[in-house]
């Protein structure tokens, strides 16, 4: 007898739910992000009693261990997904558990050493979200699709990011830390649901395929689930690879160490193009680290903000995102990254610079900051 057809086989494996599924632990991610960074200075100073004038110091370096983490976890992260043949979805489940731990850390957390372990969990469970469930979405939809569905994906996660500050800011001011982790642990609810029942493309084919040929079913005879499962696996495989495609994958013939096979980034660093994404995206992630630590911090110094006003300060850089990054995706899939890079980049040299202006005073003072956090967004 074969293993039994798991209940809602046809739905469980669907695209729609797979990519869903990915984009909720997208999402909670960027919330449980976006709803603790805010509220950081006021945990530190009102719960672990850290002296005033040290509250940016211990913020920063709160935000470096959960990048550090997740820069030394993400190869890690993509190694098992690379090797992860038969499913992904055990070290996708692994990446909630660590999660859930880092945020119950953080809520019962007394000492700054507590923070820091939730935050190093945090930084694991980042890379595993990332890096696995954007392969999860590849495997689902194929390269050809894959550009439109990352897009939507990037869309509907960044209205986590751009509700948390000010969700994280009301609750906090209305129902003190606990309400902050109340509202975290439901998100995680609806996260550890959709990612337990998911169930990955190639592994609802081996069911049909196992019960098929038990049953010594003729693909004439499939029902309708089964002939579902089996059309959507084969519409996302593209017909013909691209050119531009081939021109970037690794072949067996290239000459390989076992480092650079057990790594093949390492052979992909030959790209110069490869070169510059990343060295963009470490400048983009350097960026937002350093608004992350500061914005909440020159809403407490500077306008002595409460936690929800802190959290609101959020809104000016996110919202020009939420708004200009579908516009800037349309003009790049038009004429292509160089332009819009060199331009948003260029952009932020005088952006950057209009930051020094920002001064201590009332709602003048204010309204120049959050312009100038709009213009950087």
């Amino acid at each position: 007898m074969g293993q039994k057809r798991p209940w809602g086989l046809t739905w469980r494996s669907s695209s729609l739910f797979v990519v869903g599924t990915v984009g909720i632990a997208l999402f909670t991610d960027l919330f449980l992000y976006g709803i603790i960074v805010p509220i950081l200075p006021y945990l530190l100073e009102d719960h672990i009693h850290i002296p005033h004038n040290q509250i940016q110091g211990y913020v920063s370096g709160l935000l470096a261990i959960h990048a550090l983490a997740s820069v030394l976890f993400s190869p890690i992260a993509g190694i098992i997904a690379d090797r992860a043949s038969t499913s992904a979805k055990l070290p996708f489940l692994g990446g909630l558990l660590a999660l859930l731990l880092a945020t119950l850390l953080l809520c019962l957390g007394q000492t700054f050493a507590v923070l820091a372990i939730a935050r190093v969990l945090q930084g694991m469970s980042v890379a595993v979200v990332w890096t696995i469930g954007l392969a999860l979405v590849r495997d689902t939809v194929g390269p050809e699709k894959l550009g439109t569905t990352i897009g939507s994906i990037f869309g509907f996660v960044s209205i986590g990011q751009l509700v948390a500050p000010v969700l994280g800011g009301v609750v906090y001011s209305k129902a003190g830390i606990l309400g902050i982790f109340w509202m975290a642990f439901a998100v995680l609810v609806l996260d550890s649901v959709m990612r337990v029942m998911l169930i990955e493309k190639k592994t609802a084919e081996r069911y049909v395929s196992a019960q098929q040929t038990e049953a010594g079913v003729s693909g004439s005879e499939e029902d309708d689930g089964d002939a579902l499962v089996r059309d959507e696996a084969r519409e996302e495989e593209p017909l013909l690879e691209r050119q531009e495609l081939r021109a970037y994958k690794l072949t067996g013939g290239e000459s390989q160490t076992v480092i650079t096979w057990a790594f093949p980034l390492i052979s992909c660093l030959r790209h110069p193009r490869l070169l510059t994404a990343l060295h963009l995206a470490l400048s983009q992630a350097i960026l937002l680290s350093a608004f992350d630590s500061t914005i909440s911090t020159v809403a407490q110094e500077y306008f002595r903000f409460t936690s929800l006003e802190a959290g609101l300060l959020y809104l000016a850089i996110v919202v020009p995102y939420v708004i200009g990054g579908p516009i800037a995706g349309r003009i790049v899939d038009k004429r292509g990254p160089k332009g819009v890079a060199v331009f948003a980049f260029g952009f932020l040299v005088p952006s950057l610079s209009l930051l020094h202006l920002a001064r201590p005073g009332g709602k003048d003072q204010v309204a120049i900051y959050c312009a100038i956090l709009s213009l950087n967004g």
